[in-house]
């Protein structure tokens, strides 16, 4: 009884670590925004775009803004790939989330979150795939709900 459970015991542990190594690290192949504190500026009331992989190492990007005011910030995400999914989500400049939305894989439109920001400075933007398809994205932080002149939900590139 005693061998059979150490030979159980042995058996898993060999299975994690195979599977630990062989698997893809979530954030191997994000680039220099995989982590808030290398988080790239964003520009307010402007698309940007970025790249999601879940399954092929590049799970989060991270954007920053700076604000000069407190103020009510309308966010909005789109993904090229309507099968994948992600989480868009605000935080203070020291982590704190502020409030969160998620795409659902296969869900129709974009993804809005609206947060308040209660001072001025920075707050950071995480967009992190929940799964599917690898995708491009674009995502914007405006001021109003309503920042495009053609009342668009759409980026023009």
């Amino acid at each position: 009884m005693i061998l059979r459970n150490l030979f159980s015991i042995t058996l898993a542990l060999t299975l994690g670590c195979w599977l630990t190594a062989c698997g893809v690290k979530p954030e191997a192949n994000s680039g220099g925004d995989a982590y808030r504190h290398t988080a790239e500026q964003m520009a307010l009331e402007e698309w940007t775009d970025g790249e999601l992989a879940y399954g092929k190492g590049d799970r989060t990007d991270w954007k920053k803004v700076d604000l000069e005011q407190p103020t009510k910030l309308y966010l909005s995400l789109n993904l090229d790939i309507k099968e994948s999914g992600a989480e868009l989500g605000v935080y203070n400049r020291v982590g704190v989330p502020l409030g969160s939305v998620t795409k659902e894989e296969g869900a129709d439109g974009p993804a809005k979150l609206v947060v308040t920001a209660p001072t001025d400075g920075i707050y950071f933007i995480r967009i992190h795939a929940t799964g599917g398809d690898p995708t491009s994205y674009s995502v914007k932080a405006s001021f109003s709900e309503d920042s495009d002149t053609n009342n668009s939900d759409v980026p023009d590139f």
